[in-house]
């Protein structure tokens, strides 16, 4: 499973560290599956200098890639930002068990 975010901020805005945080269903509120610190500051700094505008932009892309994908129930796999201790939900999926299509008719046909 691959998870893609993206995040924009006016440049002149805070610039102060990020992090993207994946929670799986079962994770501690505290322990994310996967957590990436973003330094906002150094990536500014590498861009080259903005056009002549009234607020710029920057954006950030950063994909996550989880193979395999071991959940340990069902849930919402919740993707947020964190910065300056204020959490920003990006989004999340919904996780359902269902058994399987070929499980399920096999299963009725031994029961006759």
């Amino acid at each position: 499973m691959a998870l893609e975010d993206k995040v924009s901020q006016s440049q002149v805005s805070s610039l102060e560290p990020l992090s993207i945080e994946v929670h799986l269903p079962g994770d501690d509120d505290d322990k994310p599956s996967m957590k990436a610190e973003v330094s906002l500051k150094e990536l500014v700094e590498k861009l080259p200098p903005p056009p002549d505008l009234e607020d710029p932009f920057v954006g950030v892309g950063m994909a996550f890639e989880f193979h395999p994908l071991e959940l340990k129930r069902e849930g919402r796999i919740q993707v947020s930002a964190v910065k300056a201790g204020k959490r920003y939900r990006m989004g999340s999926l919904q996780v359902i068990s269902k058994p399987p299509v070929g499980k399920a008719a096999e299963t009725k046909e031994a029961a006759n």
